[in-house]
């Protein structure tokens, strides 16, 4: 090898170099005759010089070579599996998948933070170690996914080399009921039978802990009786909790258990919900073990494969470098070959960038998490023109009355004064319930907000059908406990008529006065449709999105006929809020997701669903 002969080389240079001479000790006298020498003084060693200290290792920079190539690229499939389902489409940026790499299970990949499941790629994941610092890729890293999964990554070691954890909705559904967890009511249930953990104890998984102090999450959970060797863990109020040993094995579990999730809520809906005896499942897990590794490979390869390796949609962002925000992705947009519309040479750039937001959110909604929303009558978006916010005459930008959400583009939009008459556009927009809206925007304490939103959705719609409204039976419901999130029984009125006085009807309240107490930014109404009032588009749309995800989950829950965990209110507000903050404010999280779902959108990806056409939206 051409490294040894260099090392031989270098062996026989030293041994055949000539040694410096010995160093002479002359000692010196002040008195008294010459002292003769010996023949050979005594030799002293000089000190060895002083070794440099080590040089400290420097950081990982970007451009810098990235380890564990193989896993990175086996975990980036995972993550846009999951998001070619939808399944990541209700958690927002709050749910991570993780893959321990090197022989101690200190360390471990993981998705960097406000980026979408179909932005992820080999490339863009970051190397953590158990503390939570960045080892490669650029940040910022979730500190409730380092609370999490780090310890059950040390402790489980390879049995514990894949988690995921999600809030996919029938299975946390059944994370929600007191009887939770996966039942043996099918033979396809029963390769489960002994591997189902259900912890009714929610405390969140963020790095503070809650209920348990300065414990991180993962500690508490690995000392929980009821998840001791188990490895398929429904988290009380919360989600999902899946440990593998592969990227195919839990691939396999995620889809095949929401599959048996899913049927497991319709079965419980009749009165004589059945399960298999243990002896009978016992012995159908006893036959699935013998062939349990190839049929999760042929499963994996029919079912799965075609999802595992898509590629993230063409123009997708890269997911290196500075996260784009707001507009700034806009001009690398897939079809930037093709020339911008008149509307956009012709408007000043802050009125069309506002134009492509409200038409981004039209689309978003039209497939709100992952279900095709028919957003019904009077869908609205409004919020104020820049530069007339202040001015005596301000002006609005208005979705027309006349183009569903789903067809909407920035180049439709209407301006319309503070009456409701259009002033700019060709678009039809109702005066009266413009006005109304108007309303409920200054509502309280006027100027505060400047975007309305009114839409109809799946699930809010699902539960104002039966009277009900958001209950705290999970996660992602406890953000919507405070007073700021409201319920109006408006039933047999118009919305219009629900904004205007009584007329001496003492039984029925003004929908504006509701919406200024507590100025409420979230309002369900009794007979279908959800009001919201934010900050910007961004802030109104995570309004909706989270209202509508967590009434998903509840009507899941609710279906299977069992008694829901219900957390009381004022515990609930207790909680940490995951970064969203205070809702009447927007936070940066809420800005993160929504642009990237924005990014997607200009990639024709929405919700899960591929190729839409909803790119469209800034034409």
């Amino acid at each position: 090898m051409w490294w040894r002969a260099l090392a031989v080389a270098a062996v026989a240079r030293a041994s055949t170099a000539p040694r410096a001479p010995k160093p002479s000790v002359l000692p010196s006298f002040d008195v008294g005759p010459p002292v003769e020498l010996p023949e050979e003084a005594p030799h002293v060693e000089e000190a060895a010089p002083a070794a440099p200290p080590p040089e400290a290792t420097r950081a990982w920079q970007p451009g810098d070579a990235l380890s564990h190539l193989a896993e990175r690229a086996q975990l980036a499939s995972a993550f846009r599996a999951l998001a070619s389902r939808g399944l990541s489409a209700a958690s927002g940026l709050g749910n991570h998948l993780t893959m321990s790499v090197g022989p101690d299970y200190e360390c471990f990949l993981l998705n960097r933070y406000g980026l979408h499941w179909m932005e992820v790629t080999a490339e863009n994941l970051l190397l953590v170690d158990g503390n939570g610092e960045i080892l490669e890729g650029e940040g910022p890293a979730q500190g409730a996914a380092i609370a999490l999964h780090a310890p059950i990554h040390r402790e489980l070691g390879a049995k514990a080399k894949v988690i995921f954890h999600t809030h996919q909705p029938w299975f946390t559904a059944l994370s929600c009921i007191k009887t939770g967890g996966l039942r043996m009511f099918h033979p396809d249930a029963c390769i489960y039978e002994g591997r189902v953990g259900f912890d009714p104890v929610y405390t969140g998984n963020w790095p503070e802990g809650s209920l348990q102090g300065s414990m991180m999450e993962g500690e508490r959970l690995l000392r929980v009786p009821e998840l001791v060797g188990k490895d398929l863990c429904f988290l009380g109020n919360h989600g999902t909790l899946q440990i593998a040993s592969s990227i195919e094995e839990a691939l396999f579990d995620c889809f095949n258990v929401e599959r048996l999730c899913k049927a497991q809520v319709y079965a419980m809906q009749s009165t004589r919900f059945r399960e298999l005896g243990r002896d009978k499942a016992l012995n159908l897990k006893a036959r699935y073990e013998k062939v349990r590794d190839r049929s999760v490979m042929n499963y994996y390869q029919q079912h799965i494969a075609k999802d595992a390796s898509i590629t993230p949609v063409p123009g997708a962002w890269d997911g290196v470098g500075p996260i784009p925000r707001g507009a700034e992705f806009l001009p690398t947009r897939r079809h930037d070959a093709a020339p911008l519309p008149f509307a956009a040479r012709s408007l000043s750039t802050e009125e069309w960038e506002l134009r492509c937001d409200v038409a981004a959110a039209c689309r978003l909604i039209s497939r709100l998490n992952g279900h095709v929303t028919h957003e019904g009558s009077f869908a609205h978006i409004s919020v104020p023109l820049p530069g007339t916010e202040k001015s005596e005459e301000p002006l609005f930008l208005v979705t027309p009355s006349d183009v569903p959400f789903a067809a909407m583009r920035a180049s439709l939009l209407v301006v319309c004064d503070a009456r409701g008459a259009v002033v700019r556009g060709t678009g039809y927009v109702d005066g009266e319930t413009f006005r109304a809206f108007h309303r409920i925007r200054d509502a309280g304490t006027p100027g505060r907000y400047g975007a309305v939103l009114f839409s109809h959705t799946e699930f809010t719609d699902r539960l104002a059908a039966h009277g009900r409204r958001i209950r705290m039976v999970s996660q992602s419901a406890f953000n919507f406990a405070f007073d700021y999130f409201g319920y109006f029984d408006a039933w047999g009125h118009s919305l219009i008529e629900a904004c205007e006085d009584a007329d001496g009807d003492k039984f029925r309240e003004n929908l504006v006065d509701y919406v200024a107490e507590d100025d409420k930014v979230f309002v369900m109404l009794s007979h279908g449709g959800c009001l919201a009032r934010g900050d910007d588009v961004a802030h109104v749309f995570s309004l909706l999105h989270g209202i509508d995800a967590a009434a998903e989950i509840q009507v899941y829950a609710e279906m299977t006929g069992f008694p829901v965990m219900e957390l009381d209110k004022d515990e609930v507000k207790t909680f940490p809020t995951h970064g969203y903050g205070d809702f009447r404010s927007k936070s940066k999280r809420m800005g993160l997701n929504f642009d990237a779902n924005k990014r997607l959108l200009l990639c024709d990806f929405n919700h899960g669903f591929r190729d839409t056409g909803d790119s469209a939206f800034v034409l």
